[in-house]
């Protein structure tokens, strides 16, 4: 397969997180002109919907969290109740998680994880 080399977008602010637009504006161009090509999209992803977007739209095949997952170690299976929906279509927790999933904590319904 031959990859075709792009120049990246003129860059943006680093203001409102600038740069990770930027970023995933790369990938998205990187995607584009090598559809064969596996592409991770980084920077400034911190919504489970943002990164379903993503996804859904064909701008990666993969997102990458770093910030948000130190913020919470656990927004991966937040962002899989979120898009779930989790009472119609409830996600397996692991057992080791179970007593501090959706409703069996109380202070789980204090965080916004949408």
């Amino acid at each position: 397969m031959m990859l075709r080399f792009l120049r990246p977008p003129p860059q943006t602010s680093t203001r409102k997180g600038g740069a990770g637009n930027s970023i995933r504006a790369i990938a998205a161009t990187v995607k584009a002109a090598n559809p064969d090509l596996t592409v991770i999209a980084v920077g400034m992803i911190a919504g489970a919907h943002q990164a379903e977007t993503i996804l859904e739209e064909g701008k990666a095949d993969m997102i990458a969290i770093a910030r948000a997952a130190l913020d919470d170690p656990r927004w991966p299976h937040h962002a899989a109740e979120a898009l779930d929906g989790a009472k119609d279509n409830p996600t397996p927790w692991p057992v080791q998680y179970q007593r501090a999933a959706g409703e069996a904590w109380p202070g789980y319904k204090l965080r916004d994880f949408g």
